[in-house]
């Protein structure tokens, strides 16, 4: 078709009118085989870059769908952040919800727990109250101030002694503890409470007043020059091994609080006379009676056995020792359960001069070690209460001591 094509243009550019041709063999001159390798060129030009349109268009589709799916990843992240926050913010709000109704439960049933508690101590104290001055309980309980009974009764009376039971009339030494112990605050207590008496009659019916012990040929006399009578204050400590470590170092250093609540030189540090006994295997009185001002404390080692009788002993010979002095105190600090065989005859001896109003006559055990069933030493009514650090419970014993100075 070519050829044909060019051979017609030649012959009409010599006037020759073609009518028709038949091409067995050409052979193509020069020029017209370079027009076809022309055209061949064109041609493959054209479909190459024909070829390079559908591949650059192909790319930018395929740019197009990688930038559609990372666009879609991104907003399916964004969903999932969404959500995961949402989930993570309904979930901690449901947390905050359970944490708020678990401590609200918690709050009511303290409420509930220090309502009952305060309901048995305000039971506890009516019934010593009671048994300690029936007038004092006809005032309070016509006045309604039990409330404020309670409340000054926790802070007045002391609340680290081992102490038990009613004032029922038995005799039992753990109720004439009971005694002892609180007859001397009920004064204050009802002044405390501002009550309105109306009578002249005494609130308190108080034991006989003379606090002395009664004479003994082998007691000995203070000295002639002391103006007032003296407070004896026995410790009678546990020094067993029971109390090693900790127990002895707390020990100690509740001591030595306690000689420094007493200010120096002051009527109450010359008139309170302090006596040291350990109660163990090798019982002794380490400190004889001195005033607070003299005493310096040596401080004691855990060793032995829990010897309870022979502390008891010791100490009970040290106050008959004395004579015209206000009623004494002694105090038994003891870690775990006696071993000596004759403890009950000397811990019933204290409680006997207790009970006569002679003796005022304390056990106190340790914390974290095993309760001492008190039952075998007072009475199946006594009340055991722990103490949990020695400096608290020789504060509490100094300012019992300067009330009953006082008064």
């Amino acid at each position: 078709e070519e050829a044909e094509i060019y051979i017609n243009a030649r012959l009409a550019e010599n006037g020759v009118e073609g009518c028709g041709t038949v091409i067995d063999e050409v052979n193509l001159p020069k020029e017209l085989d370079e027009h076809r390798q022309r055209l061949e060129k064109q041609k493959q030009e054209k479909k190459e870059a024909q070829a390079k349109i559908e591949a650059e268009k192909k790319l930018q589709e395929l740019v197009k769908a990688q930038k559609d799916r990372e666009e879609i990843i991104l907003v399916g992240d964004a969903k999932i952040k969404s959500t995961v926050s949402q989930i993570n913010a309904q979930t901690k709000a449901q947390n905050e919800r359970l944490e708020l109704e678990t401590y609200q439960k918690e709050l009511d049933i303290r409420a509930a727990q220090e309502k009952t508690i305060s309901q048995i101590k305000l039971d506890d104290l009516r019934a010593r109250i009671a048994a300690l001055s029936p007038e004092l309980y006809a005032q309070i309980e016509t006045q309604r101030k039990w409330a404020d009974a309670l409340t000054q009764a926790k802070i007045t009376l002391p609340q680290i002694m081992v102490t038990g039971g009613n004032n029922n009339g038995s005799g039992d030494s753990a109720s004439n503890l009971l005694n002892l112990l609180q007859i001397e605050h009920l004064t204050g207590l009802a002044s405390h409470l501002q009550l309105n008496q109306g009578t002249s009659t005494p609130l308190l019916s108080k034991p006989e007043t003379k606090n002395s012990l009664p004479p003994n040929p082998e007691q000995k006399s203070l000295p002639a020059n002391s103006a007032e009578l003296k407070i004896p204050v026995v410790l009678v400590v546990d020094t067993s091994t029971s109390m090693s470590g900790e127990r002895i170092d707390s020990l100690n250093a509740g001591i030595a609080a306690f000689k420094k609540e007493f200010e120096p030189s002051s009527k109450i540090s010359q008139s309170v006379e302090l006596a040291i006994v350990t109660s163990n295997s090798n019982g002794q009185g380490i400190q004889n009676f001195v005033n607070m001002d003299k005493f310096v404390l040596s401080p004691l080692k855990a060793e032995g056995e829990t010897m309870m009788g022979k502390g008891i002993n010791l100490a009970l010979q040290e106050i008959e020792n004395y004579q015209d002095s206000q009623k004494p105190w002694l105090f038994y600090i003891i870690g775990i359960p006696p071993t000596d065989n004759n403890w009950q005859k000397s811990a019933e001896r204290a409680w006997e001069s207790a009970k006569a109003n002679k003796l005022n006559f304390f056990v106190v055990t340790v914390k974290g070690v095993e309760m001492i069933n008190l039952t075998e030493i007072t009475s199946s009514q006594t009340q055991s209460k722990s103490l949990n650090g020695f400096p608290e419970l020789f504060r509490s014993i100094a300012e019992n001591l300067k009330k009953s100075f006082q008064e």
